[in-house]
């Protein structure tokens, strides 16, 4: 791995761990994903559980234009006996494959879910990464290209592994934690209203959770002047004086 490779993946697993809700974690790690590992297109499905069966729903797609495509996924009728790669979902542990390793091209071409679904778009290949933790399936990463591109390497294989400790945590941690992931809904609606850099909504977390500037700084890796300039920007932005006039935004 290259030094500039690994910089990118270190600073990408940062921005996961600390994005204020899921669906910035998706959108965060796909747009962020392409200069690591170049695709055409690409999709996170979450999924949910219906009579023992495990279903897929609201796609994040890059670009968001995709998503029109992975809803006529969605719609397919009988999408899950079709798609010769839905077993990864029921597995107990991560899952990586690539599609063009496992069925030579005269079949996954000619598959019903592609001539439906794909064609059009002319997908050649697919690298698709299960998200499951303590042997739930929270979701999947499923990345295209298209016939001009080839198919992803060994290699690649590898890089995307590289994330799939970091979002099998963090997926269970948003979805299976209520009070975390309605705490994070509520900071990345006041970031969107009052214009919060990432660090403000981090540091407005802490401060909701009751955090003292001590535990905070053991948190972050920055300086008690820091840390004092982003609290009196808080203080601005939401126009209070005081950290108990912000927790009245909690």
């Amino acid at each position: 791995m290259e030094k500039n490779e690994f910089l990118l993946i270190n600073d990408l697993v940062y921005q996961l761990h600390t994005a204020p809700s899921l669906t910035q974690v998706e959108t965060i790690f796909l747009n962020r994903l392409k200069s690591i590992i170049p695709y055409s297109y690409a999709s996170i499905f979450t999924t949910c559980e219906k009579d023992g069966r495990i279903l897929l729903k609201n796609p994040v797609c890059i670009p968001s234009s995709f998503a029109k495509v992975e809803q006529k996924y969605l719609e397919l009728e009988n999408a899950e006996e079709l798609d010769q790669t839905n077993w990864i979902l029921y597995s107990t542990e991560t899952a990586l494959i690539r599609e063009s390793e496992l069925i030579d091209d005269r079949h996954r071409l000619s598959s019903p879910v592609y001539r439906k679904v794909y064609s059009h778009y002319n997908i050649f290949d697919t690298l698709q990464m299960s998200i499951i933790y303590d042997k739930v399936a929270y979701g999947v990463v499923t990345l295209y290209r298209t016939k001009e591109m080839g198919t992803f390497t060994a290699d690649e294989r590898i890089f995307l592994r590289a994330f799939s400790k970091h979002l099998n945590y963090i997926f269970y941690r948003h979805i299976s934690s209520p009070q975390d992931h309605n705490r994070s809904e509520r900071i990345a609606e006041l970031a969107a209203s009052y214009h919060l850099t990432r660090r403000e909504q981090e540091i407005l977390g802490y401060i909701f959770d009751g955090q003292n500037n001590q535990e905070i700084l053991e948190e972050l890796p920055i300086t008690e002047h820091t840390l004092q300039k982003h609290i009196q920007n808080l203080y601005r932005k939401f126009n209070v004086s005081t950290r108990w006039d912000l927790l009245k935004f909690k």
